[in-house]
Parts: structure tokens; sequence; C-alpha cells
């Protein structure tokens, strides 16, 4: 497979060596799976998160509330209640398109090994550690 560059899109440089592993797992299930079959994985991903939280200003706090009802967090400025909603998001879209890497590698086992959703499921579980 050789270094891992920038111009493969992927981590490079010394201080990102401990990534590698990482990297390459994730290459070669994305090899396994095929660009095809990834194709629709992150634009489901962002339609679904553009109006999921919403700042409003309360005396004179803002609150960022999920529009399933809770309340994410309280802030002082308008900023600081952006910056929390950008990090809610961020961490719902990386819990999404993990969610839809586990999904596609269970999907790839299945066919791999001729087994069942579950056992794959298992089996991806038990590798994950």
């Amino acid at each position: 497979m050789g270094r891992l560059t920038d111009e493969q899109g992927f981590f490079a440089g010394e201080d990102q060596r401990a990534f590698c592993p990482f990297v390459r797992t994730v290459v070669n299930v994305c090899r396994a799976i095929g660009p095809r079959r990834l194709s629709g994985l992150y634009s489901r991903v962002e339609a679904t998160m553009a109006d999921k939280y919403r700042v409003t200003l309360q005396d004179s706090e803002f609150i960022v509330n999920e529009n399933a009802g809770g309340t994410v967090g309280v802030y002082k400025t308008k900023q600081e209640a952006q910056q929390g909603m950008e990090d809610c998001q961020r961490e719902d879209f990386m819990l999404d398109t993990a969610r839809g890497l586990v999904e596609k590698a269970v999907e790839e086992h299945m066919r791999m090994h001729d087994i069942g959703r579950q056992a794959a499921h298992d089996w991806i579980r038990e590798a994950a550690g």
C-alpha cells in the first residue's frame, strides 16, 4: 500500500503516524465495500443534520435546543452558543458516519462469509473490541 500522503486524501506526516493502522483498516474496508455502495453514506447524514438544533435567546442567555425537545446547553454569548451547536452537529455527524460504516461492514461481512446479519454484527463488534 505504501506511505499515505495528502495527495491520496488520507492522513500524512510524522505526528499522525498513530492513525495509520486505523486509516489502513478503513481504506481496506472501503475497498472491499466499493465506492458505489458507499456513495450515499455522507449525503444521507448531511441532509438530516441541517435543522436539528436551534439557538434561542432567553433573558440574557443563549440556549441551544435540539428540535426533539431537549436543551443541549446554555451559553453567555451567541458565539459560544453557535460553537456549542456546531460541536453537537460534528458529534452527530461522527456518530452517524460511524454507524453507516458499521452497517456497510456488517453487510460486506455477511456477503463475504455467507452468514446472517446478527452473526456478522457480532463478529464486527468483537473485532472492534
